[in-house]
């Protein structure tokens, strides 16, 4: 039990370290491990739902510090973040209270994470074109 407890502390801090500097949750990094760890120490697996559970609460503390810390050094967007914060909310409960009806929830949670783990890789290697001097915020019709 001492070992899989060293070995959840150890992913907490590559969790947050991954999110205080590269802006990410770390559950790309969490999930797989957390998947697949536990059997290793002779515990029983985790469910998907119960790892999309952890990895929910790790990147809502680790990017909460984070996004205090890049708050302070002034690269944080504010208009961008009024602009996306209600979508994100919204959405993210959505998800949240559709996820439970899910048929097969383990088969088809397992596919859409490993889905978009390598839609995410693979749009790392996409050449971004040249930044503008600012960042470019939507403007308000009203």
């Amino acid at each position: 039990m001492f070992a899989l407890f060293v070995f959840v502390v150890a992913l907490g801090v590559v969790g947050g370290f991954l999110a205080g500097t590269l802006g990410l949750g770390g559950g790309i990094v969490l999930a797989p491990l957390l998947l697949l760890v536990p059997p290793l120490f002779g515990h029983a697996a985790l469910d998907m739902p119960t790892v999309a559970g952890l990895t929910m609460i790790q990147s809502l503390c680790a990017t909460s510090a984070a996004a205090l810390a890049h708050h302070r050094q002034g690269t944080v967007c504010w208009e961008l973040v009024r602009w996306m914060g209600g979508a994100i909310g919204l959405s993210s409960l959505m998800g949240a209270l559709l996820a439970p009806r899910v048929p097969s929830q383990e088969q088809v949670l397992r596919g859409l994470f490993a889905v978009l783990a390598v839609l995410a890789a693979s749009l790392m290697w996409i050449q971004p074109r040249a930044p503008s001097a600012e960042p470019t915020a939507p403007t308000s019709s009203a």
